[in-house]
């Protein structure tokens, strides 16, 4: 299974105010709190937590069946309480209802994008983000579907002109194939202006492409 999110700082800083009453206790723990208020920079580290509990969200959501809003319930861990500072890249473990996962957050320079997935199973991630000028949710979602299934057929030499996306009835996506679904699982994110993705390639499913 494999997660991801995206947050553009830039649309996050402008479009929610972290720091009015009561917003932070609506999505965090009181130890992921105390992280934030001892973060060098806050507003990353509010954003860099997030994007790994929407990432996790989407593993479990795939395994439950289920779309549902409770973000307290997973749970980023940390090697001590007070952490004050943000590695350019950084690892954490999180944790729901006694399931594991492992997040990586990559920091850009103008959006945090986040792979999840469980820890005991550990894939080869295939992730890639991008920038898009237009805002409007179904040009991104057109675009990051494309980007997802050129990128896709590039790895497996399938036919990228029999491949879509497809939602269930809980909006979770599928890759399909003729009409098929394929059985590698598959995470899509868009804010502001950044789209990306992520597939999670088993080692028999994945031939590498050779110059």
């Amino acid at each position: 299974m494999i997660g991801n999110d995206l947050v553009d700082l830039l649309c996050a800083k402008q479009e929610s105010n972290w720091q009015r009453p009561r917003f932070l206790e609506k999505l965090f723990t009181p130890t992921e709190i105390t992280y934030i208020e001892n973060a060098i920079n806050p507003l990353l580290a509010v954003w860099s937590l997030w994007s790994k509990k929407e990432s996790v969200y989407k593993i479990i959501a795939r395994l439950e069946k289920r779309r549902f809003f409770a973000p307290k319930k997973i749970e980023c861990l940390f090697a001590g309480t007070t952490a004050a500072g943000i590695l350019p890249q950084e690892t954490n473990n999180v944790v729901y209802q006694n399931q594991f996962f492992k997040t990586t957050s990559f920091f850009k320079e103008h959006f945090i994008h986040t792979i999840a997935y469980q820890e005991s199973a550990v894939p080869f991630v295939l992730m890639e983000d991008y920038y898009i000028e237009n805002k409007y949710c179904s040009t991104q979602t057109k675009t990051v579907r494309k980007k997802l299934i050129a990128a896709y057929a590039s790895h497996t030499h399938l036919t990228k002109e029999f491949m879509s996306i497809q939602k269930d009835v809980n909006g979770i996506p599928f890759l399909y194939y003729k009409d098929k679904k394929e059985s590698i699982p598959i995470s899509l994110s868009h804010h502001g202006n950044y789209v990306g993705f992520a597939i999670a390639f088993e080692a028999s499913q994945f031939r590498p492409n050779f110059v």
